[in-house]
């Protein structure tokens, strides 16, 4: 048995631990643990990711809405996605799919009166079609929609981003009292 110094003036047994059956299995546990860890990190950047893909579809479908309604902007978030599916009810499976999101775990089932996006109506706010072009217009409804690490935000000019902690959607709120927005729960 060797004597070891612990770098503060006080000695260790060494006693083969790293030698011995449980350090082959302290290893394999720690490799483990580090496989798990990277794979969830994969799976929330795939839903991340998911989600940013949604938003690109909801903006394509509020450019399409717009285009075939006068350039006004959709009463909700349901109007716009029922429209693009030739006035489908909310119940239907491809409007679900649409307005929910998939770091939300929702699998497609966001409630009957709201999304897991919250729909800022710029128009009705400004009194005006045209609304400047950093504005926030869609965004995660819940910071628990990926772990509480942040949202994704799509904004006026069509913009989708992922927003860290949201600090870019508190600092436009700050910045913006006057329009009383709600911030993720």
């Amino acid at each position: 048995m060797r004597i070891l110094g612990d770098g503060y003036g006080r000695e260790i047994k060494n006693m083969k631990i790293a030698q011995g059956k449980w350090g082959k299995i302290g290893i394999v546990i720690f490799v483990a643990i580090i496989c798990v860890i990277f794979v969830l990190v994969l799976e929330q950047g795939r839903r991340i990711w998911g989600c940013q893909n949604r938003l690109a579809s909801l903006r394509s479908t509020f450019q399409d809405y717009r285009h075939d309604h006068n350039w006004d902007y959709p009463l909700d978030l349901t109007s716009s996605a029922s429209w693009m599916y030739d006035g489908a009810s909310r119940s239907t499976n491809s409007v679900n799919l649409l307005l929910s999101c998939p770091g939300a775990h929702s699998h497609g089932k966001a409630p009957q009166d709201l999304s897991d996006y919250t729909y800022i109506n710029w128009q009705r706010l400004l009194g005006a079609k045209a609304v400047p072009g950093a504005y926030p217009l869609i965004y995660d409804r819940k910071l628990s929609n990926h772990l509480g690490l942040g949202i994704n935000v799509m904004t006026t000019n069509g913009r989708c981003f992922w927003d860290f902690r949201a600090h870019w959607l508190k600092s436009f709120i700050s910045k913006h009292p006057e329009y009383h927005l709600s911030f993720p729960q």
